[in-house]
């Protein structure tokens, strides 16, 4: 009977997914990647001791959603990227003000880490949520790394509804999303902070289209469609222009995110997916202490809101090093 039992767990453990592409759960305890960029202008200004951060903002939307986060640290080696990815069940692509190009920075890090989902979703099930300029690095990426994005005005600090395509009826996003979220989506509830725009046509035309879906498009001040959400034709990998994780998390005065039941609620909803989703893989690290000491809790944020900064928090990194033992961690 013990054997019987143990061989109708391990079907369910390997068994991923029936013809409904319904899938089963691997692992309760997800970890989330979440890469961090360069510091840039007046952050490295403010931060000189530092070179790379993570805005706070993701790292408690993920835990609210039920997830731990592990920083990918830029400026690090092929093996510690490819060590990094076999060891967590999702990655967050964050949004920020940094170039895709150069090397040993966010634009090299999360290209091969996307480049790994891709192979890695043809044998198992690993999501990624890009929000803003990850939104943005996906297209490029798509697109054989040919710009495709075009300056629009009128989208820093505002709220933009969204406004859904037939095809985001049967998207792993939206498909099961309930309708006072989608409702909330569709009304001025969705914040907006990017100079850059991806417009519908522009997608439409280029070597993006072939694998990606567009599942909402907005519209900029002169009320041409720009594409604001997007998910791959066959993979759990999805991207968004808007900011889900401020309405929440971030609280600089003056700025528009809105702090409604309504708006936080919404914004809950695409880290709800993210974390959902990497439950669905038993990926993990060889150890569990080395799990320990490459969690996010090993850091302190930083206050950064009492410079007047974008981010209320935030957690510094100096990127020297791949196996450096974290500040805060313990040796057992």
């Amino acid at each position: 009977m013990f054997y019987k039992t143990m061989s109708v767990w391990i079907v369910i453990v390997l068994w991923s997914f029936h013809e409904k592409d319904s899938f089963v759960l691997a692992s309760d305890r997800p970890i989330v990647g979440v890469v961090s960029l360069e510091l840039t202008g007046i952050l490295k200004t403010k931060f000189p001791l530092h070179d790379a951060y993570i805005a706070a903002s993701y790292v408690k939307a993920i835990e609210s959603s039920g997830g731990r986060v592990v920083p990918v640290k830029i400026g690090q080696s092929e093996e510690y990227y490819r060590r990094m990815f076999n060891s967590i069940n999702g990655l967050l692509i964050p949004g920020g003000n940094t170039f895709f190009n150069g090397t040993d920075n966010f634009f090299t890090a999360s290209r091969l880490l996307v480049q790994l989902a891709m192979q890695a979703n043809d044998r198992m099930h690993f999501p990624i949520l890009a929000i803003c300029l990850g939104f943005e690095l996906l297209v490029h990426l798509a697109n054989n790394e040919q710009e495709i994005r075009k300056r629009c005005d009128g989208l820093i600090d505002v709220n933009v509804p969204l406004h859904f395509t037939k095809k985001s009826k049967s998207s792993s996003l939206f498909r099961n999303a309930p309708r006072r979220i989608t409702s909330t989506l569709r009304s001025n509830v969705p914040y907006n902070y990017h100079i850059w725009c991806i417009y519908s046509e522009d997608f439409k035309n280029s070597q993006s289209n072939v694998d990606w879906k567009i599942l909402t498009t907005s519209f900029d001040q002169l009320r041409s469609p720009f594409v604001s959400t997007i998910e791959h034709k066959k993979f759990p990998i999805v991207g968004v222009q808007f900011h889900p994780e401020k309405h929440a998390y971030e609280w600089r005065e003056n700025k528009h995110y809105l702090h409604t039941p309504e708006a936080i609620e919404a914004g809950r909803y695409f880290f709800n997916w993210l974390v959902e989703q990497s439950k669905l893989n038993d990926q993990s690290f060889v150890s569990y202490h080395d799990e320990l000491r490459s969690l996010i809790f090993n850091y302190h944020p930083t206050f950064s809101g009492a410079y007047n900064l974008s981010y209320t928090e935030m957690y510094l990194f100096k990127t020297e090093g791949s196996g450096e033992v974290p500040p805060y961690f313990l040796t057992p």
